[in-house]
């Protein structure tokens, strides 16, 4: 059984989802602490600062949505 380039592509995506916001310490919310450290940091002008915060902000909101379109696609490839 070959499995089609669409299921690959889910795979990487289920796995890719469920261990990004793990690797990168984004799969529970900031702490209070936390992000008042980011914000004092952005309001002093550190631009390093602020892209690494958005990047947070974006992995916290989207990583369940790569898995939900890893698992559409894996399935998806398997059945068609």
């Amino acid at each position: 059984m070959e499995i089609s380039f669409v299921s690959t592509v889910g795979l990487f995506l289920i796995v890719g989802g469920v261990l990004l916001p793990i690797y990168t310490g984004n799969l529970f919310s900031m702490s209070k602490k936390t992000k008042e450290q980011y914000l004092e940091h952005v309001n002093k002008g550190e631009k390093g600062w602020l892209v690494d915060f958005k990047i947070s902000i974006f992995i916290r909101k989207f990583w369940i949505y790569i898995t939900i379109v890893g698992f559409f696609l894996f399935f998806i490839g398997f059945y068609f």
